[in-house]
């Protein structure tokens, strides 16, 4: 056990994946979407049915855009069903307009699509953008965050030492985008850091998920790692003090 003078301790972690479904709202329209980034419609979370098939006479089948706010610590999570003989497309792009999520669903082969995206603390209170493609009148779309926050928090744990969330000893649950299916979201590393007394000795206990593997740092003031561990196999116990 290594005694700890009076410092603080940066601690890197991923921790167990939490998550609370945000809250369900009645169902309603999906309004109109813009024709491009510059023009998409601001939405909310909420179930939608569309209203109107996506089509002109002019161009066919077309995609409209729309946008979300997103805070850090929540995961946007997309669910789509289309009707009897129809497709629908589902693509998101973060605030640089890079597309971070894909999906998919024909009404005969896949009837149900998702899509996800967790952004990490360093994105910011940005939005993010959604386009739909090729869907028609009653395709039903569940645009809804999942709460995802680290430690008791209500934000994302930083990714680097300057935005480490400050805690205090105890037990806490937090989350990382690997977490997800496909690993989908900006949400790689989480960063802690706690402040102890002269004495005090620091234990670190990660548990993860049963099929991922955890990995733990702990630095000193100077930013120098005085403790490192990892897993030797998904699901195992991760412990460093």
């Amino acid at each position: 056990m290594k005694k700890v003078n009076k410092i603080s301790i940066l601690v890197l972690i991923g921790m167990l994946m939490v998550g609370e479904v945000g809250m369900v709202s009645a169902q309603q329209t999906l309004p109109d979407g813009g024709n491009s980034f510059e023009t998409a419609v601001a939405i909310q979370s909420g179930n939608y049915v569309l209203g109107h098939d996506m089509y002109s006479y002019e161009e066919g089948w077309v995609h409209e855009y729309f946008k979300i706010a997103v805070k850090p610590g929540r995961v946007l999570k997309i669910d789509f069903a289309p009707v009897e003989d129809a497709t629908s497309e589902v693509i998101i792009f973060n605030k640089d307009r890079v597309k971070v999520g894909h999906e998919e669903a024909w009404y005969h082969f896949r009837q149900r699509g998702s899509v996800y995206w967790a952004p990490n603390f360093e994105y910011g209170e940005n939005p993010l953008y959604i386009k739909i493609y090729g869907s028609t009148a009653g395709s039903k779309f569940d645009i809804l965050f999942e709460d995802h926050y680290d430690a008791g928090s209500q934000t994302d744990a930083g990714d680097t030492i300057e935005n480490a969330l400050s805690i205090s000893p105890g037990q806490y649950e937090g989350y990382i985008a690997r977490d997800l299916p496909e690993e989908v979201g900006a949400d790689r590393l989480d960063s802690y850091k706690i402040s102890l007394k002269r004495g005090d000795v620091l234990s670190v206990k990660i548990t993860p998920p049963s099929d991922v593997t955890r990995a733990v740092r702990i630095f000193d003031p100077d930013r120098t790692i005085v403790n490192e561990q990892e897993g030797p196999n998904p699901g195992a116990i991760v412990k460093t003090s």
